[in-house]
Formats: C-alpha cells, structure tokens, sequence
C-alpha cells in the first residue's frame, strides 16, 4: 500500500512538471507567418511584421504554411549548396511586402521586391563567380498545391535541372515572379518532370542552359499564361524545351530574343500534344518554333509567328495564325506596369486585336483588363485603351396624317419635341386624329422610353372666296437620326529625357550625420551613391528638361532609370544600405540649376522609396510614377525636373568606401546617360 502510494506521488509530480514545461514553453510559430530580413526587434517567431522572423528558411522549417515575405534578399542558407527552399505541401510564398501590410492586396511587389537567390557570398556579376550558388534556389518535390507569388528568384547554379525552380511530382502555382540569372544543363530557369505546374504573369529572362534557358518541361502536363520569355539561351530551347512525354498549354505568352546555338531560339518542340493561343514567337535566334519529330496540337490557334521557316508546322491564314514575317514591333523589356517586366506592343503592331477571345484569360500579365478593343491582342500584352462614350442627338422629320374639314384652308404648323435616350434608331409614327389631340404610336428597335410633346398652331395662310369642303390629309414620316460623338481611344504617349550635364554630379557629406553637404562633383563620368571611408554619405542630383511634355498632358508612369558604371567595396549596397530613395524636385533644390553643395539637403516636393529594383543588364529601373504630378511641364525654372538620388541608409559604420557609381549625363556614351522616361495621355 506504501508502495502504491509512493506511485501515485511520483505520477501526480510527473504530471505537474509536464503542465509547467507546456504552459511555459515558447509558443510553436504560427502556420500564418510574417519575415522581414530588416526585423530587428521583437520576438522572431513570424506573428506580426513587428515579430517577424528575419530568415525564410527558418519560417519554412518552422512548418509555417503561409508566408508573407517583405523585400529584402532572402538566400536558402550561408554554406550549403545542396539547400534550397523546399516547398512542401499546401507552402504558399507571397513577396513585395513593405512590412507594415495587412491585406494581401496592399503589397506592389514592383517596388517591394523580394529576391530569393542562391547567390550565397553575394558576389554575382552575372554568371561569375557563382561556383559556390545554390544548385537549386527553389524546389517543390512531392508536393501539392504550393504557391509562389510576387518574388524575383535568382542565381541558382545546379549540375542537373532547374538552377531557378526544380519541380518534381507536384502541383504548384507560380505567378507574378521574375526569375533571372539562372543555370542547369536542363531548365535554367524552371524545370518540371511529372508535375503539373501553372506559370501565371512571369518574367523569365537571362537564364542559361544547355536545353530550356527559360523553361524545360519533361513529362506531365504544363500550363503557361501571360508570360514573357526573352533573352534566354541555349543550345536547344533558348526560350522553352517541351519534351515528348509532356502536355504543354501556352496562351498569350510573348517569346523573343532567345538564343541557341543548334536549334529553336523560340520554343523547341518534342511533343504532339503541344497547344499554342494568341502566342508571339519573334526574333529569335534559330528559329522562333521549331518541331523534332512531332507537331502542333491542331487546334493551336491565333498565333503570330515571324519566322516563316520555322513556325512549327503553323500555316498563315489557318485558324488565325498569321505566318507572314510580319515583325510584332515589340518595345524593350520593361516596367510597363504591374508586378514584372513586359514588352509592349502599339496599335500599329499585327497582334494588336488580332487573338482569340476563346481562351484569352481576362487579364495581361500586367493585371490590365481583356479584351480591351473588343478582340484580345496576341502575346502577353494587351494595350490599354480607354472606353468610348456614345452620346446621340436624335434628327426628327415629323410625319403625321390627319384628316379634318376646314371652311377656310388652314395649314397646321406641328411643334415636336423629343426627348429620349436613344442607343439605335428608332421609328415613331405619330397620327393625330385630330387638330390638337395625335395619336402617337412608338415602335422602336430597342426599349426606348419617348417623352413626345406636340403642339399645333393653325396659322391661316389663304381666304377662298368660295366655301368648298376641304380634307386634307397630311402624311407625316418622322425619322431619327443618331449622331455618334465618341470619345476616340487614347494611346498612351512616351518621352524619354536624357539628363543635362551641366546640372548633373554628386554631392559628400561634410561629416557623417551632420547632414550638410560640404565636397561637390559636377563634371565627372559618374555619379555616387553610398559613403565614403569617413562614413560621410555621397547623395547624386540628375537634372531632366521636362518642358517639352505638354502642359495639359496626363502623366500616368514615370521611371529614372540609371546605368552601373561599378561597384565600391560592399557587394549588395541595395540591401545593407536598405534600398533607394529618390528625391523630386519640381524645377531646382537651389537657387539655379548649377550643382550647390545646399543641394545635399534642399527641400523636395516627393520622396519616393525605398526601392531594389532589379539589376538588368547593370541598369537599374526606379518607379517614381508615385512623384509624377511634380514632374515640370512648365518653363519655370528652365522646364528642369531634379532627382536627388541616395540611400535610405546613410552610412554602415564601417570605415570603407562603400558606393555604387552611376553614369551620369556626362558620360561619353551617350547611351549610359540616365534617362527619365515618362509616360503620359492627351485629353
């Protein structure tokens, strides 16, 4: 019985410490989780921005299930190439974050960006010195329903398949990314292999391989919607591999400038069960569609093929596909708007209305409505058109039949007034019976409602000497006529204002946080950004005559965009100096246009920041559309627009020189010069 006792002691004891350790342990993260790399405070288990973990990979292995990423730069590990992050099922990955959000709507990936890369020492300039990258920046193996939305993924360097994203038996859904400056044998940027993926409003640009720069797809079924594919290259399939074993849907997609050295720049195909709709194939190099041993699903339709050699069996004029030559006239590859980077088209181009409404999603890849124009337009972009407003003014002729006796002949004078709201032409017929009471019979085309009113005015016009009996009948025939006064369409106009040397050059700090400029440079090549090795911050002015944009223009985006000329000391300064913000100035930040050591701390109209933008062939694309109603249309102050260019961060505290240095408008290449580029409609 003591025994018993002595059991009973110790199992109550054991319960209790058990009670203690669970009350008191740390909570488990939440499956909703929040990660923010410039976190500093706060608990980091991923319950709030203010808590948010600071490292992807441990909100990942936390089994968090729904992760909201704010910008930053986010690697799988530090040291292990073999790493990536692994998706698992039902992992959704949401990016463009500023970190103080609370709707998913609220974020602008374009501005916030989030870079998943495998560049583990930061040191990537372009494809060198990536030997120790990830093999794999993202995978999803096993894995169903997974999400990736709204990230940039980058400087994967695998031995085997998909250096960006590797896809192996599983569902996922990728939309609104960039992915870049990737490298695999197979896929250098996606590879899938009996999986079943959806690639929605991407971007897949500058990735390498030796099959499928962009894409390479073997076995499953793959599914590819408003995607820009450009300047990708390798030996066969510069842009997308389809091997012979895979179902492939590629619908409103734009493929150009891809590369390869043996065959199918564009898309290279293996597979009969390939469908293409309202598809772009141009300018790339060695065919833009090339077939081995297959064909085409015969249903592919609407799709717009420049090379005529290579056109994957497609034939002009059959089931809408245009085969000719014609050359799309596609734009640069660019911030267009919404989350990636597009190539627009004008009303001049051959797919503008020239698609299929049957299976044209009801969105771009930028977000913009289709079909615009009452047609889709071919590839991934749909010009924005602006709807029309009918407003008709009804012409009558009044007809009417009346039969009366008169004793001395009159003429019956009708005052008619109309008012109706008319879409199509109507026919009224009015018959009085008599001389002040008609009889109004309506029968329009359409449901109309007429609010007639009739008056009539007998006016005499002759005497007869006799007294004959009279009946006159009138036959009156009313017709309206609709007048259209439509609002034409407007297409969206662009200038590009390249910066004035004179007023260009950069600006260092006297001491670090003193905020007063003291050393100016206005005559050099380029321009800084950064600090120097006394911690004092360097802050650039880039001066833009703006005064030929018309005065009563719409401006609608706006972005600086700035060449790389180097890179001084630390490796990634958008991320240690925590992004760019750009100051806009409406005219001069001095008393002229000169550069003025004032300039360093001179008051602005707009702040607009902080941003990463992407590094795109050393150019980097800064959105200031938010800054636009202070772009000068005027010629007060010389018609000049200034941009005071810096870091959010005004130093790192660590006693080097640590810079990016732009061109600036003195450059001897003019085409390193930065550019304001504006975009803007006439009412």
């Amino acid at each position: 019985m003591k025994q018993l006792s002595i059991f009973f002691r110790i199992t109550i004891l054991a319960i209790m410490l058990i009670t203690l350790f669970v009350l008191n342990r740390p909570a488990r993260a939440a499956i909703f989780c929040f990660v923010d790399d410039d976190a500093v405070a706060g608990e980091h288990d991923g319950s709030s921005w203010t808590d948010a973990y600071t490292s992807l990979q441990a909100a990942l292995t936390d089994n968090c299930t729904e992760l909201w990423v704010a910008a930053g730069m986010y690697t799988p590990t530090s040291f292990d190439r073999t790493i990536s992050f692994a998706l698992k099922n039902n992992t959704e990955i949401y990016g463009g974050f500023a970190g103080t959000e609370t709707q998913l709507s609220e974020r602008d990936p374009a501005v916030n960006m989030t870079i998943l890369t495998g560049d583990l020492n930061n040191n990537d300039n372009g494809f060198s010195f990536n030997d120790e990258n990830s093999f794999h920046v993202v995978t999803a193996i096993n894995a169903s329903n997974a999400i990736l939305d709204g990230l940039t993924i980058r400087g994967g360097n695998s031995s085997d398949q998909g250096g960006g994203v590797f896809i192996s038996n599983s569902t996922i859904t990728m939309r609104n990314l960039i992915i870049t400056n990737n490298f695999a044998p197979l896929g250098g940027g996606v590879y899938s292999t009996n999986s079943s993926p959806i690639l929605m409003n991407l971007t897949i640009h500058e990735n390498v391989a030796t099959s499928g720069g962009a894409v390479y797809s073997d076995g499953g079924s793959i599914t590819l919607t408003n995607v820009t594919i450009n300047s990708n290259s390798a030996e066969n399939g510069g842009g997308i591999y389809i091997s012979s074993s895979s179902t492939a849907t590629l619908t409103n997609i734009t493929v150009s400038e891809n590369s390869a050295s043996t065959s199918g720049g564009g898309i290279y195909n293996t597979a009969n069960l390939t469908k293409l709709i309202n598809v772009i194939a141009a300018n790339n190099d060695s065919g833009d569609c090339v077939n081995d041993g297959a064909s085409l699903d015969g249903t592919s339709n609407h799709n717009l093929i420049k090379d005529t050699a290579n056109a994957c069996g497609l034939t002009n004029a059959t089931n809408g596909n245009i085969i000719t030559g014609a050359d799309p006239d596609l734009g640069a590859l660019t911030n267009n708007g919404g989350a990636t980077l597009t190539q627009s088209i004008d009303q001049t181009s051959p797919a503008f209305d020239a698609g299929t409404n049957s299976g044209c999603p009801a969105t771009d890849q930028r977000g913009v409505g289709r079909p615009q124009n009452g047609v889709c337009d071919i590839g991934a972009f749909e010009i924005q058109t602006v709807a029309s407003t009918d407003t008709r003014t009804p012409t009558p002729t009044s007809t009417k039949t009346s039969t009366r006796t008169l004793t001395p002949t009159g003429s019956a004078t009708p005052t008619i007034t109309l008012t109706r709201t008319i879409t199509l032409t109507p026919t009224i017929t009015l018959t009085p019976t008599n001389s002040t009471t008609p009889t109004i019979t309506n029968t329009p085309t359409t449901t109309l409602t007429p609010t007639p009113t009739t008056t009539f005015t007998n006016t005499p016009v002759k005497t007869f000497t006799s007294t004959p009996t009279i009946t006159p009948t009138h036959t009156n025939t009313s017709t309206i006529t609709p007048t259209n006064t439509v609002t034409a369409t407007a297409t969206p106009k662009k200038i590009t204002v390249i910066s004035y040397a004179a007023h260009d050059g950069w600006v260092l700090e006297s001491s670090e946080t003193s905020g007063v400029g003291k050393t100016l440079n206005s005559s050099a090549e380029t321009i800084r950004v950064g600090d120097d090795g006394s911690k004092k911050q360097y802050r650039s002015i880039l001066s833009f005559v703006t005064s030929n944009i018309p005065d009563t223009a719409v401006i609608t985006a706006v972005t600086l965009k700035v060449k790389k000329q180097s890179i001084i000391g630390n490796k990634t300064p958008l991320t240690t100096f925590n992004g760019f913000m750009a100051d806009v100035k409406l005219g001069f930040f001095g008393s002229s246009g000169n550069l003025q050591t004032s300039d360093f701390k001179a008051t602005q109209n707009k702040t607009v920041g902080p941003s990463k933008p992407l590094l795109i062939s050393n150019w980097y694309n800064i959105n200031l559309t938010t800054a636009k109603a202070f772009i000068n249309k005027l010629a007060t102050s010389n018609g000049i627009t200034q941009i005071r260019l810096r870091f959010k961060l005004d130093d790192n505290n660590n006693s080097t020189n640590d810079y990016i240095s732009f061109y600036s408008g003195n450059a001897t290449n003019p085409a390193d010069r930065p550019q304001l580029v504006i975009t803007y409609n006439l009412p």
